[in-house]
């Protein structure tokens, strides 16, 4: 247990901060070929990867003792009030852990022109898909206006989780439109090998790994905190 005095002046106890873990995997397998012909140089390529973030969040677990003195519940002395038994606020928090996987599949094709001797064209296509990130025990929620929960009944209204009509089974619904095209060029500018001029774009796509699951992390109805305060003893103004 942590014991504060004076609003923070001094504190007695191990750090709120902890412990905290954290694990994060990711498994894949990728595979490309290559086809020389003629002036082109073809790439086909395609991967699978799966990504899982393990973490478990602590904060202040251990529970809070806060004496604050002039205010407080006692004798206006944050250390006399320590000495009688009489703090002014006590608050604890939960260890929440959460567990979320995700996956990826992507597919590619490219081509190195050649389209002359001193101009090459680089064109491609990129495909990836990427699972809604979720929570293996389903802690996370979504809003729908108006909607009352099935899942969690005494929810507020609007506020819906996976296995609710029109709630999303993770953090979002899936997007299965991520096509990436890709250009580039080099340009041997005078013919001789001395001066080159390259250039490229493309469309590039990723996910947050995690961090918007983590908001969902230490929060109702998958977890709850305490914190209450004491009543100041008779005679305190």
């Amino acid at each position: 247990t942590r014991l504060v005095f004076d609003q923070g002046t001094m504190a007695l106890g191990f750090s709120p901060q902890g412990p905290q873990r954290v694990t994060d995997n990711t498994f894949s397998i990728d595979d490309a070929v290559t086809w020389v012909r003629d002036r082109h140089h073809w790439k086909f390529g395609a991967g699978v990867a799966a990504y899982q973030n393990n973490t478990l969040f602590a904060f202040n677990t251990e529970g809070q003792f806060d004496f604050i003195g002039t205010g407080g519940a006692g004798s206006q002395n944050a250390f006399a009030d320590f000495l009688l038994g009489l703090p002014t606020f006590f608050s604890q928090d939960p260890e929440a852990a959460s567990n979320v996987r995700t996956k990826l599949t992507s597919l590619f094709a490219q081509d190195e022109w050649r389209v002359g001797r001193n101009l090459v064209l680089t064109l491609g296509l990129r495909y990836e898909y990427s699972t809604p990130k979720l929570d293996t025990m389903g802690r996370t929620f979504s809003l729908a206006i108006g909607q009352q929960s099935q899942i969690f009944t005494k929810a507020p209204v609007s506020m819906v989780f996976p296995g609710d009509a029109r709630a999303p089974r993770g953090v979002n619904f899936p997007d299965r439109n991520d096509w990436a095209p890709r250009f580039g060029f080099a340009w041997d500018v005078t013919g001789k090998g001395k001066t080159s001029l390259r250039g490229g774009l493309g469309l590039f796509y990723d996910i947050l790994k995690a961090e918007d699951n983590f908001q969902f992390n230490g929060q109702p109805p998958f977890f709850s905190s305490v914190g209450f305060g004491f009543s100041p003893i008779a005679g305190n103004p």
